[in-house]
Parts: structure tokens; C-alpha cells; sequence
């Protein structure tokens, strides 16, 4: 869905600022727990948050979190874990060797033909199934990160289209985006700097119309209910206005 050759550009510097805010509602929720097992049998674990990327250190101070008291002889109990940690969604637990022989199959060379959120599935293919890295899920089901949000987002639509993303911060613009498939395919990334720099809403629309000869599909609200949508993706195509 994400062309290999995707072209993203005008970019509104100090609209852009606030992707990572918009992000968060297509971002996993909750921790990972990456472990690391250890020739002698020991385990190391570091707590990751999915929203910011770092690491969550322990009330010592120390990054790595003791989980003596979650073995049951040589085996890490992961249910117990789910059970007493409720923000921890993945574990994912490696060896040493199977780290290498996941980096090694990462970068087969046929990979890079394939669209971005294909490449980026193959990868979680290859870490899921490879001796020497395990990794559990609470919930089984669901999108596992957010390209596979974003595409039940755009509704797996073949042909050519164009949406817009319009958030406002108490009437003024906060952010905005535009998304163009063509063929089904993310090929587009910008925003309304395209136009100028241009911010009023209905001008954007019809210079949008204009350009890619078709009427956008259109995601527009106020910051705080955009906030709300924790779980965004699950509003289909069908419930966002059309103008």
C-alpha cells in the first residue's frame, strides 16, 4: 500500500511539529518488554513504551528490570508478567543468535522491492517465526503497528484518491495532511504548504479538487476530539464526512 517510491514534501515546518501527537492515536498503546537471554540462562529485560521510544528505568535507577521472581526453572512465566504488569502489551524475548540470524534475513536484498509497509510486515514475519526469538502478545489479535492502522484507516481502496486531515486547536489550524493513492497505493505525502502556505479550509479544498480532479475525502475536527479517538482507525472511510 505505501509506495516503495513515496514522495513526501511540503512539509509546513511549524504545522509538522505536531505529527507525533497526531500519530498517537494510530500508535500501539501500552509497553514492550524486550528480554534478552543470556548463555548462562539468566534474563535481561529492558520496558519500552511504543508511544516515545524509551527506555523505562526502575525505581533504582538501573534500565534493567529484575524478573527472577516471574522463572519457573529455566522458563520466563509471560503470563504472570501480562497479569501484574496491565500497560505491557508485547514481550519479545531473544538469544543472542537468533538477533543475528533476524538481521541477517532483514536484509535479503528482496525485501527493498517491496512496498514499505510490505518490507516493514516481512520484518515482524521474520523476528515472529525465527529459532531463537519469541514474541508474545496480549491480545492476539489486532494490528501489531501503525501501517497496518493506517491501512484499515484508508480502507484498503483500490483506484486513485485523496484525503485530507484537518485538525483544528480551538478554531485555528494545528495541523493538516495529504495523503495521495494512486492504483491503491500510498505515492504522497504533504500538506497544505503546496497551496502557498495556505490555511483557510474551503480554499484548500478547492485547490485540492482542482489538482487531483476529484473531491478529497476528508477527516476534519478539533484537537480535543481528535485526542479522544484512542482507537481512530476503527471509524471507517464510511463515518468521515465527504465534502
Amino acid at each position: 500500500m505505501i509506495d516503495g517510491g513515496l514522495k513526501v514534501e511540503y512539509l509546513e515546518p511549524e504545522l509538522w511539529t505536531h505529527l507525533g501527537e497526531i500519530l498517537q492515536p494510530l500508535s500501539g498503546q501500552g509497553q514492550v518488554l524486550h528480554v534478552r537471554r543470556l548463555d548462562s540462562g539468566l534474563y535481561r529485560a529492558v520496558q519500552c513504551s511504543r508511544r516515545t521510544g524509551t527506555v523505562c528505568v526502575s525505581d533504582s535507577g538501573c534500565p534493567f528490570l529484575d524478573l527472577s521472581q516471574y522463572m519457573e526453572g529455566e522458563e520466563l512465566n509471560t503470563e504472570r508478567i501480562f497479569r501484574d504488569f496491565y500497560d505491557i502489551m508485547e514481550i519479545r524475548i531473544y538469544t543472542l543468535e537468533g538477533l543475528r540470524q533476524c538481521f541477517a534475513e532483514s536484509q535479503k536484498a528482496e525485501l527493498y522491492q517491496l512496498d514499505i509497509d510490505q518490507a516493514v510486515s516481512e520484518i515482524y514475519g521474520i523476528f515472529e517465526s525465527t529459532a531463537g526469538v519469541a514474541v508474545i502478545r496480549r491480545e492476539e489479535e489486532g494490528e501489531r503497528w501503525y501501517f497496518e492502522r493506517l491501512r484499515r484507516f484508508l480502507g484498503d481502496k483500490e483506484g486513485d484518491h485523496v484525503y485530507l486531515l484537518w485538525i483544528t486547536d480551538g478554531g485555528a489550524l494545528y495541523f493538516n495532511c495529504i495523503l495521495e493513492m494512486r492504483k491503491g497505493r500510498l505515492v504522497g505525502i504533504s500538506t497544505s504548504d503546496r497551496y502557498g502556505g495556505e490555511r483557510d479550509y474551503d480554499k484548500v479544498l478547492g485547490l485540492m479538487e482542482k489538482e487531483y480532479r476529484r473531491k478529497p475525502e476528508v477527516l476534519c475536527m478539533e484537537l480535543s476530539e481528535y485526542r479522544t479517538y484512542e482507537r481512530i482507525c476503527q471509524h471507517c472511510i464510511a463515518q468521515i464526512p465527504v465534502i
